[in-house]
């Protein structure tokens, strides 16, 4: 294995893997990241078996990871690491956000979708965002990745639905109407992500939802009902 190991990090830093076949690339993430005073760069990785082996031994914190690289994708390597269990929340570079690349990222929820050629800060502030539990992946871009069709509920519609589902259901929609992954709902509610996982499927039965992100194109077209109708928020 050629990984490229850094320093142990301080203890209160982000841990960071770096994975582009590109060397301009990489070094320029790990400049960006290396001088901002949240983030330490563990490793860096030349393809994805690379990034693989490296999440796998090391459990960062975040992998950026190149969408295109040789060996495994940016996509494989988030498919079989969290297959493997690993916590790490990946932020993938891109040259275009769209395609089937993009719907793959999305049923992966992905914690993180940047196009490369953007600003060299926009790939920090998309960690900054993630680390504030946001996900960053604009719900235009979502909806457009799955072919979506507009089915925003009336008001009454709304009301019937929200009775079907548990008050925990429905803090798992709102926070799906807001974008978030099962490990960032998680992660909020202090629960595993099995568990919110569970609470989807069980919405989607209840609902007649069907296919991968039915649930989360429910939740993006209906966000006002969700947040506005009572139950439909946490509190």
């Amino acid at each position: 294995m050629t990984l490229a190991e850094t320093p142990a990090p301080c203890a209160a830093r982000t841990r960071v893997l770096v994975a582009d076949d590109h060397p301009v690339v990489r070094a320029g993430v790990v400049a960006i990241l290396g001088a901002s005073p949240d983030y330490e760069v563990v490793a860096q990785a030349a393809d994805g078996q690379e990034a693989l082996d490296g999440i796998l031994a090391l459990r960062p914190d975040f992998a950026v990871l190149d969408v295109r690289m040789p060996r495994l994708s940016g996509l494989d390597v988030v498919e079989r690491a969290r297959a493997a269990g690993v916590d790490t929340a990946f932020v993938l570079l891109t040259m275009l956000a769209e395609g089937a690349e993009l719907e793959r990222a999305m049923d992966l929820e992905v914690d993180g979708y940047v196009v490369k050629g953007s600003a060299a800060e926009d790939i920090r502030h998309a960690l900054d965002a993630v680390r504030r539990g946001s996900r960053v992946i604009p719900a235009s871009d979502a909806r457009r990745a799955m072919g979506f069709v507009p089915s925003a509920m009336g008001e009454a519609e709304a009301r019937r639905v929200l009775a079907l589902v548990t008050p925990t259901e429905r803090v798992v929609l709102r926070h799906l109407a807001e974008n978030k992954t099962s490990r960032q709902i998680a992660a909020e509610l202090r629960v595993s992500v099995r568990t919110v996982q569970n609470h989807r499927a069980n919405v989607c039965d209840k609902l007649g939802l069907r296919g991968a992100n039915k649930l989360l194109q429910f939740a993006l077209e209906n966000r006002a009902h969700l947040t506005s109708l009572p139950g439909g928020d946490s509190s």
